[in-house]
């Protein structure tokens, strides 16, 4: 007897013993088999513990927008099947906002946590899925700030990213709190500045919950990590706000401007020396002042864009008594030791503590420089003797 001759009742016990891709591939066959067995399918997906198809089911239904269907999975269990805390988490990530919609209306949790603890919201935001972090954001159960294994919530998430819109968004929800702190003690402002996304700077900044001068677990500002990287435009954002310190100091007692110099920024330096209130000459427990670091570091252009601000004082010592023109010679760094030379200002008779000044170095250790810095050394040291004559 052919199968489509035998009797409904047969039928539906043999698709009960069917895996549910041999049941789609008979509802596929004709229309009486696709209305036979329909629930047979659904019953399929939940009492045989199928996942993969579980959720295809759930999706497929809900992005038909058939509340009735869903409702009936997961009545049957299905959530059981495919896993709770898997389910939303994984369609915002890869589903349509229909999809979304539908599986939230049906009563589906909007706060299940993935491995990394982090809920639907955290993970849209993260994506910058604006649509779904505005369908989230209706949710009444929907915590704003749930934070994750390394306390960044949905709003630090979204900055890091650049995501403008979803920004945008979670500002404008007044639950949602504007300085939560990761692990590191970095804002969102922080990440945003670090990763130079100025159009979400610029929305964190016009927010005035925003403390733009939070540090860091290093003591580092928004500023100190926008100089780090050298982002001008976002130091600018920065320096035009009223709010901000200009110069913070990290935990190695550093302002953004010797942050910028270590990293051999011209942008940002120059950046920074456009604004008066920035102290070009503060002088750091640990590294001196931003041209001892520029000098140690050896970058010629930011050495010249330093000694080309009247401010500087070219001849301070750091806690070791050092010039910049020690710490140049130290380091062997030529165009540095030439910039400074150059400088109407320059003392190369300033003793450091060791009681060595610069003219005293070529005679001390005269096989560590280079012959260039050999010949100059001893060309001043001649210039000081004929000084000291008369």
């Amino acid at each position: 007897m052919a199968f489509l001759h035998l009797p409904n009742e047969i039928i539906l016990q043999i698709a009960g013993e069917l895996s549910p891709p041999d049941l789609n591939a008979l509802l596929k066959a004709n229309r009486r088999l696709a209305i036979l067995l329909a629930s047979s399918l659904l019953d399929s997906v939940c009492r045989k513990h199928h996942k993969f198809y579980g959720k295809r089911a759930l999706y497929f239904a809900a992005e038909r927008e058939d509340k009735a269907t869903v409702s009936r999975l997961i009545e049957r269990g299905l959530l059981n099947v495919v896993g709770k805390g898997a389910l939303l988490n994984k369609a915002v990530l890869d589903q349509s906002e229909r999809v979304v919609s539908t599986l939230l209306a049906c009563g589906v949790g909007a706060e299940t946590k993935n491995l990394k603890g982090r809920t639907p919201l955290s993970l849209a935001a993260r994506c910058g899925r604006a649509g779904i972090v505005r369908l989230l954001l209706r949710e009444p159960t929907v915590d704003v700030n749930s934070a994750d294994k390394t306390s960044a919530t949905p709003l630090l998430l979204a900055a890091t990213r650049g995501h403008e819109e979803v920004v945008r968004l979670l500002l404008a929800d007044k639950r949602v709190e504007v300085d939560t702190q990761d692990k590191s003690n970095g804002t969102p402002l922080h990440r945003a500045t670090f990763w130079g996304e100025e159009a979400v700077v610029k929305l964190l900044l016009e927010d005035q919950r925003s403390d733009i001068n939070l540090q860091n677990v290093g003591n580092s500002t928004p500023l100190h990590s926008a100089a780090f990287w050298g982002y001008s435009p976002v130091i600018r954002l920065l320096l035009a706000d009223p709010r901000i310190n200009v110069n913070p100091t990290n935990q190695d007692d550093w302002t953004p401007l010797h942050t910028a110099a270590d990293q051999a920024s011209e942008c940002a330096v120059q950046t920074l020396l456009e604004d008066t209130r920035v102290a070009v000459n503060y002088n750091s427990s640990s590294s001196g002042t931003p041209l001892h670091v520029a000098a140690t570091r050896g970058c010629a252009a930011v050495v010249k864009l330093l000694l080309g601000d009247p401010r500087v004082q070219v001849n301070l010592r750091d806690r070791n008594g050092d010039t910049a023109l020690h710490l140049a010679a130290n380091q062997e760094n030529e165009r540095a030791m030439l910039l400074l030379l150059a400088h109407r200002d320059i003392d190369v008779n300033i003793p450091n503590n060791s009681g060595c000044s610069i003219r005293d170095l070529g005679s001390l250790l005269p096989s560590k420089y280079s012959p260039n810095i050999q010949e100059w050394i001893r060309g001043h040291n001649s210039k000081g003797k004929k000084a000291d004559m008369e």
